[in-house]
């Protein structure tokens, strides 16, 4: 698969070879971009703009993501609206980050603890399901076996 298909396709299979690597260089990229715009990768920061740029660079990360796991989802035999608990979870992470609900662990609201719980759970079960499991042997209506097995 070539590097446009594994980003902006939702189309075929991948296997988790082409899932890590396009999960690194996705977040790579993030976290390059926020680099060079000066926002700090580790902490928080109260500057409402920089916020804003970081949910913007998260917002378009978000479609190669989909993408990403799509194909995944579809090689694990998942039906692939299971991809909208992902983009629901990071748009939780995405929207709290923005407005500060995550930011002071001694000051944890209800409704934050069951986001903050929700955002880590579905990305868990996406990272184990997605990056650990095996795909399906053999072809599929979705395409061929990206490890062509030989079957």
């Amino acid at each position: 698969m070539n590097v446009g298909n594994l980003f902006l396709s939702f189309q075929g299979r991948i296997g988790r070879l082409e899932f890590w690597t396009g999960t690194v260089v996705v977040a790579a990229i993030e976290l390059v971009l926020q680099w060079l715009l000066g926002i700090p990768i580790v902490g928080d920061t109260p500057d409402l703009r920089l916020r804003a740029i970081t949910f913007a660079i998260g917002l378009v990360s978000m479609y190669p993501t989909a993408a990403i796991a799509v194909k995944r989802l579809r090689d694990r035999g998942q039906p692939t609206t299971y991809v909208w608990l992902l983009v629901a979870a990071l748009a939780v992470a995405m929207v709290g980050d923005l407005f500060g609900y995550f930011d002071d662990a001694a000051h944890v609201t209800l409704m934050s603890g069951i986001a903050m719980a929700f955002v880590v759970v579905v990305c868990l079960a996406f990272l184990v399901e997605l990056g650990f499991r095996r795909g399906m042997a053999g072809p599929s209506q979705d395409g061929s076996d990206p490890l062509d097995r030989g079957t």
